[in-house]
């Protein structure tokens, strides 16, 4: 698992790609990563600045799906209902 320092560093490199279906998926990695290390409030904010619906609901999927993983399952359903969509 990578530390602060590195997602940081990580996180600057994925913001400087120009096409944004590669610095999704480079950030889609990232995210899970963090989450996998139990950084998840600051994998949720780097999810949540994702502009493209589908794509930021993929990125916070992921995080949600850690965070049940960990048996928090209140947090994990409280995150699902503050990011989905209206309909």
């Amino acid at each position: 698992m990578a530390d602060v320092g590195e997602f940081e560093m990580a996180f600057k490199l994925a913001k400087s790609i120009s096409d944004y279906k590669e610095r999704f998926w480079t950030l889609r990695y990232i995210i899970e990563d963090m989450a996998k290390a139990g950084k998840f409030d600051q994998a949720l904010e780097i999810a949540n600045k994702i502009i493209d619906e589908d794509m930021r609901g993929n990125a916070v999927f992921i995080v949600v799906n850690e965070i049940a993983k960990t048996g928090n399952f209140e947090r994990a359903i409280e995150i699902v209902e503050e990011t989905a969509p209206e309909r």
